[in-house]
């Protein structure tokens, strides 16, 4: 039988046990917080079936940064795969170009349970706009194709520039943009790198 309750560290020592003990981390982790991470995405109009079509790239995703320490400054292992869950869906229903209402009045777990986050969600979201609109249509192609998986040569003829040369040093351009704009706000860079699960 599966324990109710596991901390933080009891499941990261049942990853790096593997075999049994991983399996019975992960049964608690879908049993236990999986009610909590449904309520925001149905809340939403999201259904099971979407969250089961990203769940397992960001279990992966998770396990392995628990495994490589990326998570020290986690408090809450529960409130960041909350957070990587919704975000990956998000991510999902856009990519299929599923219609739904985004409001702030997020119930997102973190530190405490049932701590509502919508102030922080807000926030980041803002900010989030805000670096977004530092970029121009060009900038936002360019990274988009890169992210893509496109060479930069394909990048320069899908957008014709001059060369893969010239698509290089546009990328890189508007990639120093977001760096200089993300040390001018750290908060914000450690949102992101935690909300990018994944990167």
């Amino acid at each position: 039988m599966i324990a109710t309750s596991f901390s933080d560290k009891n499941l990261k020592d049942m990853f790096l046990a593997g075999g049994k003990r991983r399996d019975d981390a992960w049964k608690f982790i879908y049993q236990n917080w999986r009610p909590q991470y449904m309520i925001n995405i149905k809340k939403k109009g999201g259904n099971d079936d979407q969250v089961d079509e990203i769940f397992s790239d960001v279990a992966i995703n998770f396990e392995n940064r628990v495994l490589n320490n990326d998570l020290l400054e986690v408090e809450n292992y529960q409130g960041y795969f909350t957070k990587c869950i919704y975000f990956a869906w998000l991510n999902f229903i856009k990519a299929k170009n599923i219609h739904i209402e985004i409001s702030d009045d997020l119930n997102i777990h973190d530190n405490e349970p049932n701590q509502l986050m919508s102030a922080e969600y807000t926030e980041l979201a803002e900010a989030v706009d805000q670096l977004i609109s530092l970029l121009n249509q060009r900038c936002k192609d360019i990274l988009k194709l890169f992210s893509q998986g496109f060479s930069m040569k394909e990048i320069s003829q899908k957008l014709d520039l001059k060369d893969e040369i010239k698509a290089k040093k546009e990328k890189y351009e508007c990639q120093n943009k977001i760096k200089l704009f993300l040390k001018s706000n750290p908060k914000l860079e450690n949102q992101i790198k935690q909300m990018w699960y994944a990167g």
